[in-house]
């Protein structure tokens, strides 16, 4: 699995023009993801503020982003939401993903170093 960094986001817009939701993250708060994951992609709101925070992600060769939706609020999705969208070109592998995060916030495998 690999997580595009603040320092690949123009390589991770051209990745991801064109997603759409192809599932939902239930259950895993933002401390969790960053935990797992690192920092966002793509850490500032964006132009239209409908996504405060949103992960870049190839698993098993797909794209697909974790991001919240109008919410509006950065303090209310870093500090109370536990609902994410997954976006992708494709919902094979979504449930792949979905469990392999849900493990590693079960089984605390997270990254040693999470500052970006």
């Amino acid at each position: 699995m690999r997580v595009f960094e603040i320092v690949d986001q123009v390589e991770a817009l051209e990745k991801t023009t064109g997603t759409f939701l192809v599932g939902r993250l239930f259950g895993l708060m933002y401390d969790d993801l960053v935990g797992i994951l690192g920092q966002p992609t793509f850490a500032r709101a964006s132009s239209d503020d409908k996504v405060q925070k949103e992960w870049v992600i190839e698993f098993n060769d797909n794209i697909y982003t974790i991001y919240d939706w109008c919410t509006y609020d950065e303090d209310y999705t870093m500090d109370n939401l536990k609902d994410w969208n997954i976006g992708g070109f494709t919902s094979i592998d979504t449930d792949e993903l979905i469990n392999y995060l849900k493990d590693a916030k079960t089984k605390n495998l997270y990254r040693a170093d999470t500052t970006a």
